[in-house]
Parts: C-alpha cells; structure tokens; sequence
C-alpha cells in the first residue's frame, strides 16, 4: 500500500469542502471493505483518504414524506436489523443478511456497497427494483440519480470526484409492494454472487399491474430484464407467465465465464433464480 494522507472530517459541510479542494487525488472511505482491499493491491493509488465515519448525520433509516431513506454511511447490520427495512422492503433486508461475513456487515455501508460498482454488489438488485434514488452532494449543490444509472462499468460509477452518495430514498409508491431477493454462490455464506436476483411487483387481483426483474453478477453491471418486466404487465400470476419472464431474464443478461462460473451455468441460473423469486414474491414454488 502507497503513502497516504488520512483525513477524518467532523461534519458533511466540512467533507464537502474537502472533496471539491482534492477532487480526484481523494477517495473517500466508510467501512473499507471495498477500498483498502484495492488499496493494499494498488489498483487504487489515492493521494488522500476522507473518512466519513463521523458524520453520523449520514447514518439513519426513516419514514420521511412516505419514502423510506437510509442514509449513505448506514452499516448493513443496521438494515439487516431493522424492522422497517424488513416490514417495507423485504428484499433489501434478505440481501443485507447475505452480503459478506458478520464483519463485513458490521463495517460495511450501504452507500459504500454500491460506489465500489462491483457487478456482484447485493444491495444494488433490490434497490433497482424498488426505484430507489441516490441523493448526491459536492460543494457545488445537490442533485438526484437512479440507482440503476449510477454504473458506469465494472468498479467505475457516473459519481464525480468531488460528489458524495448522501441518502438513499426508496419511493413510497414501492413501499407496499411484494418484493424478493435470492443469491447463488459458490457457499452458503461468506461468499460473492455468481448471480442475484431481486424482483418486485404490484397486484391486483392476480394480475401483474408493475414489475422490477433486477440482476446482479451477470453484466458489466447490475441490470434491469425490461423484456421480462414488460412480459408479466397485465397478465396473471401464474407459474406460466413467471417461467416465460424468467426465461426472458436470461436472455437479457450478459455473463462472462471466470474463475467462480461459467457464461452458460449463470445464464440458466438467472432464469432459475428469476423463476423462483417471482413465485416466492405470491406465495408459491420453491421460496428459497
């Protein structure tokens, strides 16, 4: 790991300032699950290291305005804990339980989880299938992005060298909304994506009104299957209409083949994993 200067600002302002002064010669770090891994490899070489940790003004889950926001510097833990993640957005919660080991988890934010941009990132397909929003800040103003427009490839996002992830905001409107996530590794725990899945979709009476089909691991970068999505609108929730959106979802992604999976064997786990998500989100099929 090469030299660097630790800065530890004591308020958003204070860090805001310090990011627009360094631009790209800093990186910021919460947790450091993601950066000082990359750090002690030297695929990144910062000049300055700004910790957020202090700023506990970015750390907190709540109802505002009828929209569930968690702040950027929240541990998973605390998501993994929370009942209001569990009662409103379920698949938010299944995925905070499965990223990484208890440690990780611990130190691990949110925020940070999606910004390192790694295809395989748990909290980004459940965030993309409840059309979460980031709040984004630098010295400069405020502004509002998708969750799924923040990737630019893989480890690379749209952020600026001098914007920090603030909030994110999951819309009301999906609040209410069945929603699943499920994981496929190479072992039950402690373990990255060879694919995930989460889906969410708003019914009335059996029939599909909405539907997210989010990936993870099998792209350049987490994704939305639009072709399932448009697939199940309008029709009923059956076993049917959910293994042809699932075999949809596959044709959409576009895996490689490393060294934890194959192209083929993740494509057909997409549709695997898809098929029982989408089954488990009305009660049916196989839930795990």
């Amino acid at each position: 790991m090469r030299p660097f200067v630790y800065l530890s600002p004591s308020s958003l302002d204070e860090c805001l300032k310090v990011l627009g002064e360094l631009k790209d010669k800093a990186k910021i770090i919460a947790g450091g699950t993601d950066l000082v891994v990359n750090m002690r490899a030297e695929t990144v070489n910062p000049e300055y290291v700004v910790d957020i940790e202090r700023l506990r003004e970015l750390r907190f889950i709540r109802i505002d305005d009828g929209n569930l926001r968690i702040g950027a510097a929240t541990k998973i833990a605390q998501i993994e804990g929370s009942e209001l993640v569990r009662q409103k957005a379920f698949a938010l919660y299944q995925a905070a339980s499965q990223v990484g080991a208890v440690q990780t988890r611990n130190l691990g934010t949110i925020a940070g989880n999606l910004a390192s941009a790694v295809p395989s990132a748990d909290m980004a397909p459940p965030l993309i299938a409840m059309d979460a929003e980031l709040v984004v800040m630098s010295s400069g103003g405020q502004r509002s992005l998708k969750v799924e427009d923040l990737f630019a490839g893989p480890k690379a996002t749209v952020l600026k060298p001098d914007e920090v992830i603030t909030e994110v905001v999951i819309p009301g409107t999906s609040l209410n909304d069945r929603t699943w996530f499920l994981k496929l590794g190479r072992r039950k725990a402690l373990t990255l994506a060879i694919v995930n899945v989460a889906v969410r979709l708003r019914m009335a009476e059996a029939v599909v009104r909405e539907a997210r089909v989010a990936l993870g691991a099998v792209a350049p970068v987490p994704m939305r299957s639009r072709s399932a999505e448009e697939w199940l609108v309008g029709r009923p929730a059956n076993a049917e209409n959910f293994r042809i959106a699932a075999e949809k979802a596959a044709a959409d992604s576009k895996p490689i083949t490393d060294f934890r999976a194959g192209a083929e064997y993740r494509r057909k786990m997409v549709k695997v994993l898809t098929k029982r998500a989408l089954s488990a989100c009305v009660g049916e099929g196989e839930m795990a």
